[in-house]
């Protein structure tokens, strides 16, 4: 299974220490501006160990199933009218852009905590993709019962979620 990730996904994960197996068991994508959410200000001040380890899985080609950077070409005419599109109609920040952007293109699932960003994906982008967004709870139980987390895993992100919230 492959997923482009939206920036909440990774902290939650981190914050119980489930990000390891989460990545060993799903391959993680990013497009380059949610690499920059995770790495710099507000998450790298709060969370460094985790923006070291983002650092460490772009530029340590020796990780196994490390997470991918994806650079968006926004000067390709294609793209650049898409990004344009949702950024006018959408009023989502350039992280859940570029996520969208990112699924569209190589027709992957797109998880987010954003729901204004999976409303406008699932029901308001109009794509030819196999793309799609999907909430963190249905997530979690999709890779719960691919057997990739358990019961208690699932009860501890939705404890992180909610006290984030």
């Amino acid at each position: 299974m492959i997923i482009v990730s939206d920036a909440n996904i990774i902290v939650y994960f981190w914050k119980v220490d489930l990000l390891e197996k989460l990545h060993t068991s799903v391959v993680i994508t990013i497009p380059e501006q949610i690499f920059s959410e995770l790495t710099q200000n507000r998450i790298k001040a709060s969370y460094p160990d985790l923006s070291a380890l983002i650092n460490e899985h772009r530029y340590n080609p020796t990780i196994e199933n490390a997470i991918q950077v994806i650079q968006i070409e926004h000067e390709v005419d294609e793209t650049l009218a898409m990004h344009e599109h949702i950024k006018e109609n959408s009023g989502l920040d350039d992280g859940e852009i570029d996520g969208i952007m990112l699924s569209v293109l190589s027709g992957n699932l797109f998880v987010t905590n954003d729901t204004d960003a999976i409303e406008f994906f699932n029901e308001v982008l109009e794509h030819d993709s196999a793309g799609c967004a999907q909430t963190f709870e249905e997530f979690l139980n999709h890779i719960l019962d691919e057997g990739y987390i358990d019961e208690g895993d699932v009860d501890t992100l939705l404890e992180v979620k909610k006290s984030r919230n």
